[in-house]
């Protein structure tokens, strides 16, 4: 069992609260460690770079909460950075592609900032494909191109992109929906499957990409944290600054507070054991 889910492709799942992230999870019917579905929910505040996995026969998604999820930084600092370590060390292995989630059309500042901040964090030879949920009429298409280049005006850059719809069905069903309507949503769902798997395929690389070296990982923590710093206007910690316990000074902790925080820090870090995922192709 273990051989298999090594061989499975690795995706991440971004997208602003409400988006449908955790719907198109759902209904993939990919399951956590506790083999529950993910609960369609929202809520987060601000950047957290929380993340929880899900399985199911052919992929391991990522589900994110967090990144950018709200107009404001309302999260403190440092619990960010104990998130972010987290994020990077529980998936240093990396992912074979994304998935950018959006629902709608408009390309609003929101969804450009949260692009904006996983530009650091993900290689950009990580292919990423644009998903348009809610979308009813177009449930199962392609986006052309010509749309696509909208968002290269604003520096997102995608490889493909596609429309697909997750409707309720168990709200639908409470509400005693007519018989046919229930129907042709069940076959959005299924078109909408058909076509993610279809892209995720065609699109992947051959094997996950890490996100960055283990001895890299101070750097990128630096580097991601001062981008967020510009977006959600936190104090910048552009200076340079050699270790854990600097970076904890910057935030405000004495020397002692700092110590003990960074050797925290790097005791979660050696806990975490990079895993080896392969491709299945």
């Amino acid at each position: 069992m273990a051989s298999n889910i090594k061989q499975k492709k690795r995706i991440l799942v971004i997208g602003n609260t409400g988006v449908g992230k955790s719907s198109i999870i759902r209904y993939m019917n990919a399951y956590d460690k506790n083999d529950k579905l993910p609960l369609v929910k929202g809520g987060q505040r601000g950047v957290t770079f929380e993340t929880t996995l899900y399985h199911n026969d052919e992929f391991i998604f990522a589900d994110t909460a967090g990144f950018g999820e709200t107009a404001e930084g309302t999260v403190p600092t440092e619990e960010v950075l104990e998130n972010l370590v987290d994020f990077l060390a529980e998936n240093i292995d990396g992912f074979n592609i994304i998935l950018f989630v959006t629902n709608n059309d408009r390309i609003d500042e929101n969804v450009v900032k949260t692009y904006r901040i996983i530009d650091p964090i993900i290689p950009s030879e990580i292919p990423k494909i644009l998903v348009r949920t809610q979308d009813q009429a177009g449930a199962g298409n392609i986006i052309p191109d010509e749309e696509l280049v909208h968002w290269k005006l604003d520096y997102c850059f995608f490889c493909t992109g596609c429309r697909v719809s997750y409707p309720d069905m168990e709200e639908l069903k409470a509400k005693n929906a007519r018989e046919t309507k229930i129907r042709e949503c069940y076959q959005d769902i299924d078109l909408s499957n058909l076509i993610i798997t279809k892209l995720i395929n065609e699109h992947s690389l051959a094997q996950s990409m890490i996100l960055c070296p283990r001895e890299a990982l101070f750097t990128k923590l630096q580097l991601i944290i001062n981008v967020i710093g510009v977006y959600f206007k936190w104090t910048l910690l552009i200076k340079a600054v050699a270790n854990f316990i600097d970076l904890y000074k910057e935030l405000g902790y004495n020397e002692k507070e700092a110590k003990l925080k960074a050797a925290a820090l790097q005791f979660k870090l050696r806990k975490k054991k990079p895993k080896v995922v392969g491709s299945c192709s």
